[in-house]
């Protein structure tokens, strides 16, 4: 009941993006999936620095363009964002984001005009934790909720802070076919600005993005 409840946050807020956008003009409203491989970096105190198992998964999402000139957009999205560390740590941790990046897109199509361009992607973007389980300490715990703080066999904060920010950097290639619709292929980086982790030292998630966008010159 507790993980239903926890998925309701993504889902209302798909709803409560998705609804507005409905009403907006279709070239502005597009569609994103990416190959996403992720990392938590923690920084201690004495400086040495530490990194787990990439967990590599898949992202999607809701993207809505503001032409702010000809080849510029500002972009903002809806993201589920799945971060974490993967199976070859122990334990493993698996999270779930609902994110909402900001991005000024420089070389970003327009309905017409260029048909290929490259694109530079930057900006903030702001996530919220909707989901967390751990999994691989059965033998110590047999749950597997992140608010687990243990002290014995060793001592380990598990608990993740809701709230994270971060930016975004992106590299891609836009072309537009001939009914209007625009596709584009990006590869991009996040790194997270907020200590993202309650146990000692400084933890930064760090994703990497393989995306696919599509902005249709018409929704169905």
């Amino acid at each position: 009941m507790h993980n239903r409840r926890r998925l309701l946050i993504p889902l209302m807020a798909l709803v409560g993006v998705f609804v507005p956008l409905a009403g907006l003009r279709a070239q502005h409203v597009g569609l994103t999936v990416a190959r996403t491989t992720s990392d938590i970096i923690t920084t201690y105190g004495n400086g040495t620095a530490g990194s787990y198992q990439n967990r590599n998964a898949v992202a999607a999402g809701l993207t809505y363009r503001h032409s702010l000139r000809r080849r510029t957009v500002l972009q903002t999205e809806l993201l589920w964002v799945p971060k974490g560390y993967g199976p070859a740590s122990k334990p493993t941790r698996t999270l779930g984001y609902v994110e909402v990046p900001v991005l000024l897109r420089l070389g970003a199509l327009a309905p017409t005009g260029a048909a290929l361009s490259p694109v530079l992607s930057l900006g903030p973007t702001v996530a919220v934790l909707a989901t967390c389980r751990l999994q691989g300490l059965q033998a110590i715990s047999a749950s597997e909720r992140c608010d687990q703080v243990l002290t014995a066999p060793f001592a380990r904060d598990y608990r993740m802070r809701r709230v994270d920010a971060g930016v975004m950097l992106g590299l891609g290639l836009e072309r537009r076919a001939r009914d209007g619709s625009i596709f584009g292929v990006e590869g991009r980086y996040e790194l997270g600005l907020l200590d993202s982790e309650r146990q000692a030292g400084t933890s930064r998630n760090s994703t990497f993005f393989v995306m696919l966008h599509v902005v249709p010159s018409r929704l169905y």
